[in-house]
């Protein structure tokens, strides 16, 4: 007889189960972004409720999702390191925040009221406000409170439900200030338990000593080489280069300049685009495209290129980007809303989803648009774009992944991903969003490559004896709690 197997964590007796997708499909786009696959618990020949399992394996990855009877069957001798009854619950896939700005120091509380009196952007920015006075204050902060106040932040993110997000640098702008940044953001990675995806953006702003001309030069041919070679030493992580396309910032031609380096030396595509001006940043997709073919350079590892924003963007934009197969757009539904720039242009969501393009989601975290949670981002992408809840879901999920070319491995709950999800105390996935502000008590475990990370109080845990799967189904079905030691709580690691 050959010897159990043993696994890293059983949840059984789940009320439903929300998968996302399940035959590996990196994307889902048009009217499959509303049409996630969600399985539901189901009754028995006599009567009796079958509830949904999921078996995480010792690498942290799903090796089954389904009814409790068939994983019972499949797993009776095998052997579980953890279990967690989940019987009235929901699963679902760990949240994914597509673009946030989460390492600065001090803040923009008085611009936030001077806003609200009806001053703009870019009036706050030629005031000395705005990115560049962050920038002096993020150079002021040590680098060990600029890992404190990230780490805070990721912090609260996990808690609303994020377990991987995308972490910009970009209140550095020169190279070696960037590099702290991006220094600091590879500690986080390597030490805390979310996953990040990192990326540079030296092109936030233009230094006040330089034009823009001359700065992009630069990046395309200083910092992007010393960024490679960084990372090549493991110096930093680095997955995304960004550049802020705007009037006042990045022209199209500049941004090309940046990007086009980047794309050579293989990082990954990530824009700020049309967010105030109509500048035409979505011409940047087909000249990087020709770029890459030009010089045989497209990798089948760059699945997709991302913009973000696009709160301005024309109808020859929307025609423009739903001819190409290879693009997601990261919708940012709070940061117009936190600005009180409600009397004008939203992301156009819809328009976007009706032309096949994949929409993804994210917070916008950063000084002038302070939010941490995923949820409150869906809610709002629901009530003022016109989302539909399950397009939302997919938004935060697996095509947010993909934006960050990680669809892969995160994003839905399918044999072989990793095994990232949330557990709620709810009856439907839907109260995430429609219990607004509530997540905080519904969101019971955050659970990341099959270890609980998260769990509501008591905060205390233990594992107990390894249990055989038969052992566990025989058990009396009540929700579990878990007990995590004191040194295990995040804000002590």
């Amino acid at each position: 007889m050959s010897r159990p197997t043993t696994h890293k964590l059983l949840i059984y007796s789940a009320k439903q189960i929300v998968q996302i997708s399940k035959n590996g499909e990196e994307v889902l786009k048009g009217i499959k972004q509303d049409q996630p696959i969600i399985l539901n618990e189901k009754f028995g020949d006599n009567g009796e409720t079958i509830g949904l399992s999921i078996v995480i394996d010792m690498t942290g990855r799903i090796e089954a999702v389904d009814f409790d009877d068939q994983i019972k069957c499949q797993f009776r001798f095998a052997i579980f390191e953890q279990s967690l009854c989940a019987k009235g619950l929901v699963i679902l896939p760990g949240l994914i925040d597509a673009h946030t700005h989460p390492i600065w120091a001090g803040d923009r509380v008085e611009e936030f009221a001077m806003k609200q009196k009806g001053a703009t952007y870019n009036e706050i920015t030629l005031s000395g406000g705005g990115i560049y006075k962050t920038v002096r204050e993020t150079d002021l902060a040590s680098d060990e409170k600029l890992y404190n106040l990230l780490k805070n932040r990721l912090y609260h993110m996990m808690k609303s439900g994020t377990t991987l997000v995308e972490c910009k640098s970009g209140y550095g702008l020169g190279l070696e200030q960037e590099m702290r940044l991006l220094t600091i953001l590879k500690r986080a990675n390597d030490e805390l338990p979310l996953t990040l995806s990192i990326t540079y953006l030296g092109a936030h702003a233009v230094p006040s000593n330089t034009n823009v001309t001359t700065f992009a030069q630069e990046i395309a041919d200083s910092h992007i080489p010393f960024l490679l070679d960084a990372y090549l030493e493991n110096k930093i992580s680095l997955q995304n280069v960004d550049v802020f396309c705007e009037t006042g910032y990045f022209d199209v031609e500049n941004s090309f300049k940046i990007l086009k380096a980047a794309r050579r030396a293989g990082f990954n595509i990530n824009v700020h685009g049309d967010e105030l001006t109509p500048i035409g940043s979505y011409k940047l997709v087909d000249m990087l495209r020709r770029d890459a073919h030009s010089c045989n350079v497209y990798s089948v590892d760059q699945r997709y290129y991302s913009i973000s924003h696009l709160e301005e963007l024309s109808q020859e934009g929307i025609e423009v980007l739903a001819k190409d197969c290879k693009f997601v757009a990261v919708l940012l539904p709070l940061t117009k809303f936190i600005l009180g720039i409600t009397d004008k242009n939203k992301p156009p969501a819809r328009q976007l989803i009706q032309n096949d393009v994949p929409v993804a989601l994210g917070t916008d975290f950063n000084p002038s648009s302070h939010c941490y949670s995923m949820p409150i981002a869906m809610y709002t992408a629901v009530v003022t774009m016109g989302m539909t809840l399950e397009e939302s879901l997919v938004a935060s999920t697996l095509n947010a992944a993909a934006s960050l070319n990680m669809s892969q491995d995160y994003g839905s709950l399918e044999r072989d991903k990793m095994g990232d999800l949330l557990v709620l105390d709810c009856s439907d996935w839907k109260h995430l969003i429609y219990q607004l502000g509530n997540h905080d008590q519904l969101i019971n475990y955050v659970i990341k490559r099959g270890s609980i990370i998260y769990g509501r109080a008591p905060f205390r845990y233990s594992k107990g004896e390894p249990q055989t799967g038969e052992m566990i189904f025989a058990q009396k079905r009540e929700k579990s709690l878990p007990i995590l030691t004191k040194e295990e709580n995040w804000l002590l690691l």
